[in-house]
């Protein structure tokens, strides 16, 4: 049986001591367009709203069914209080643009939403129920990245990202000069 992220997590729960702590999903990488990281732009949305906090990003509407999707209210530029999440709609039931990057600042309070929740989308236990559960109980909030997400699970994702980081590297500007 795929358990999913969400089993991942549980996982952690001995080890955080009851206190919030951040996640990055392994396949997937983040490059920041300013000098704060993404992890920084995560960690300064959780300080600023206290609440678990996750990283979001816009796609257009025909790759929803791709990602977890929110639906939520902008309260800050680039903030938003989500109301909502589903995990890889179809299109025609997305209720946003607004997709989850795999990215996460959690509070402890997901280990007992974890606990509730029965598998989703694939057969899986999905994070995104949970943290769906979670939103009708608590607020959470997801912030837009400044930045750009690879997801390196995939060959082509994989080497776009490979190709622009290198080109950003001394040791490999010999292979790119024009």
């Amino acid at each position: 049986m795929v358990l999913g992220v969400e089993d991942t997590i549980k996982y952690a729960k001995k080890f955080v001591n009851d206190e919030p702590f951040l996640v990055f999903a392994g396949d997937t990488i983040y490059k920041s367009n300013t000098e704060k990281t993404v992890a920084r732009q995560l960690l300064d949305a959780f300080n600023k709203t206290n609440s678990t906090t996750i990283c979001l990003k816009e796609v257009p509407i025909e790759k929803t069914k791709y990602y977890g999707i929110v639906s939520g209210e902008k309260i800050d530029d680039g903030l938003y209080l989500i109301k909502d999440m589903v995990e890889k709609p179809d299109v025609k039931e997305a209720p946003s643009n607004l997709a989850i990057t795999a990215a996460y600042a959690l509070k402890p309070e997901i280990f007992n939403y974890i606990e509730k929740i029965k598998p989703g989308k694939g057969g899986e236990y999905q994070l995104t129920d949970a943290l769906a559960l979670m939103s009708k109980n608590e607020k959470v909030f997801g912030v837009k990245i400044n930045g750009k997400m690879y997801d390196i699970g995939s060959k082509e994702s994989w080497i776009e990202a490979f190709i622009e980081f290198a080109k950003n590297d001394d040791r490999f500007a010999d292979i790119f000069k024009n």
